[in-house]
């Protein structure tokens, strides 16, 4: 599990640039050289870190930079993220996670979709690289859903409930 204090405070989210989904990030005492575009930068959503890749980043000022991000591509994204706090890993090289995914913490959460209906829970984080799955155990059968925004439409930490909205059809796939 990654914690805060593996981490380095990149900056903050201060507001999005164009209309292609580019951020704007104040930097905290961390220069443009420190941030390695093949290794993650983590954003603080809902207190928990979410990784993102870098897709191309460049100097905006003395303290702050412009910065694109592979999964976020449209203005309203990126005004989503204004805000969120950005770490980096720890040791100036941006080391990749190993071992656990960021989101282990919630294994053992209900998942519910947004009619309220129980689907499972929560078995295992499936850390594949930029596509993270859900393992869930229901008493009919086995489902994998993407850990990513169009899945997963909130995670209530005080409940352990995470909710779903899942395509027509999700339930039926292998039957």
């Amino acid at each position: 599990m990654l914690r805060r204090n593996d981490c380095h405070l990149l900056g903050k989210i201060i507001k999005s640039h164009g209309y292609k989904g580019d951020l704007i990030i104040s930097l905290s005492n961390i220069s443009l050289k420190n941030i390695k575009k093949t290794k993650p930068v983590f954003l603080e959503i809902e207190g928990l870190p979410v990784p993102f890749f870098i897709k191309d980043i460049h100097q905006n000022s003395s303290d702050s930079v412009i910065v694109s991000l592979d999964d976020v591509q449209t203005r309203e994204k990126a005004i989503e993220y204004t805000g969120c706090n950005v770490y980096i890993k720890k040791d100036g090289d941006n080391t990749e996670i190993t071992g656990s995914h960021p989101y282990s913490e919630i294994t053992g959460f209900s998942v519910r979709d947004e009619d309220g209906r129980y689907l499972g829970s929560v078995s295992e984080i499936i850390n594949i690289s930029n596509n993270p799955l859900l393992r869930i155990n229901s008493k009919k059968k086995e489902l994998l859903i993407p850990l990513q925004e169009d899945f997963i439409k909130d995670i209530l930490s005080e409940t352990q409930i995470i909710i779903v909205n899942l395509p027509d059809g999700f339930m039926n796939i292998n039957d």
